[in-house]
Order: C-alpha cells, then structure tokens, then sequence
C-alpha cells in the first residue's frame, strides 16, 4: 500500500502517482522475469539442437556384417564392439573410425588386403550399418626355419616342442599365434 509520501502529485491531471524510485523498482523486477523467461526458452532450443544432446539420446546402432565367415564375423565385432556413434551428423568420422578397427581386426588373422564396404541407412531411431568384406587372400607362412645349436639341438622333448608349433608351413597368419612362438 502506498504512504503519502510514496506518491507524488502529477501537475498536469493533479492526480497521485507513484515515485519515480517505486517505478524504477517495478521496472526492475519486471526486466528479471522477462530475461529468466528469455534465459529458460533459450536453454529450451539449445538443448533440442542437433549436437547437443545428452549420450542417453544417442541412435541406437545396428551392424550387419557379410561376406566372410562365422570366425571373421566375431573377429571382427570384437574390434568394434565398443565403437559409438553419438550423433547421426557424425556418421562420416564413425565410418572412417570403423573401417580402420576392420582392417586392424583382418590384419591380426592374415587378411592384409581386404575390400571394406560400408553402407549405412537411417531410421528414425536405429542407425543401421551394413559391412561387406571381401578378405582377399591371406598371407600364408611360407617356410619356418628353426635352427637350434648347443644342448638344446640334441634334445627331443624340444624337438618334439618344435614340431608342433601353433604355426606351420601352409598356415594362414595368425599374429596371435605368432607370438605363442
């Protein structure tokens, strides 16, 4: 409620009025609320923008691999199984990104030269990726020369070790198993 001496008398109408210092108050605390409900609509367009949402809305994913067989096809999931696209506007680095892990995945099993074809369609909330591999031929271990000398030359149980190594003439390449040797 106003006091006497709040109000001011307005010389051309002899009406009362506020202050000017109420007026200004007034003002004041009506600007607040205008620039929080401006602050909170931005925010609003902000969150809903591409790129800025949260990893709980990213696309769900779903990966089709062809062309090689039940081996590559674990092999190769095993290489991109905690690859993530978090935005359908990333998909071109995604590809890039898988693409490296299949060929990484191939090279371990003696696929150095494979044709990797990835072909992604969306849908409104799954991204599908269809991967087509053609292997190519694999290297293949070409002769294992193992030359002992000393003790170990003459003993069988090492011989017999030598024998039956995880890699052989003729065998695929397998850096795996390699590294058993």
């Amino acid at each position: 409620m106003n006091t006497i001496s709040d109000l001011i008398v307005c010389p051309q109408n002899n009406r009362c009025m506020p202050s000017r210092l109420q007026l200004r108050f007034q003002l004041r605390t009506c600007n607040r609320w205008i620039v929080f409900a401006a602050l909170l609509v931005l925010l609003v367009f902000i969150k809903s923008a591409p790129g800025f949402s949260n990893s709980d809305d990213s696309p769900t994913l779903e990966i089709s691999i062809k062309g090689v067989t039940e081996d590559l096809k674990k092999q190769v999931r095993a290489h991109i199984s905690d690859a993530e696209l978090d935005h359908p506007a990333n998909l071109q680095p995604f590809l890039e990104e898988l693409t490296d892990r299949i060929s990484s995945s191939l090279q371990a099993v003696g696929f150095y030269h494979p044709e990797i074809k990835l072909t992604p369609s969306n849908r409104t909330t799954t991204t599908l990726i269809e991967i087509n591999i053609e292997t190519g031929k694999p290297v293949r271990v070409g002769t294992l020369d193992l030359k002992l000398t000393g003790p170990a030359a003459s003993n069988s149980e090492v011989m017999q070790k030598l024998n039956t190594l995880p890699l052989q003439s003729g065998d695929i390449f397998n850096h795996q198993k390699y590294e058993q040797i």
